[in-house]
């Protein structure tokens, strides 16, 4: 009878460490495949992150060059208004002395004018 009983005992403790082992491995093989799973979640933040870093530095050099090609174009504008503005002054300058011209030019007809009556006044007498 005893020993009837106590191979009842052992087939039930054989059964549950058979069952607990058995969990166990579940436990384990679970556990393994949530791991495997945060481990890929983990590497697909890093190439986001990654990505993302990338971004901004192509963002920064971007914002750079469009600073430097805003202050290019500044200063192209600041020249060109500058030259315009230069041209306007000779522009002007040339007009006056074309009026001069023109003015002397008449001065020198009437001169001319005069002198031609004056002769032929003088001729005359």
């Amino acid at each position: 009878v005893w020993l009837e009983e106590e191979q009842k005992l052992q087939q039930n403790t054989a059964t549950e460490l058979n069952t607990s082992t058995e969990s166990n491995l579940d436990l384990t093989e679970k556990y393994e495949s949530e791991r495997n799973s945060l481990q890929l979640q983990i590497e697909e933040l890093e190439r986001v992150q990654s990505t993302l870093g990338e971004e901004r530095q192509l963002r920064e050099r971007t914002e750079s060059k469009l600073g430097q090609v805003s202050k290019e174009r500044n200063e192209m504008e600041r020249k060109y208004l500058l030259e315009s503005h230069q041209l306007q002054l000779k522009i002007d300058e040339l007009k006056r002395t074309r009026v001069w011209l023109e003015e002397e030019q008449k001065l020198q007809q009437n001169t001319a004018t005069e002198l031609n009556t004056s002769t032929e006044s003088n001729l005359d007498l």
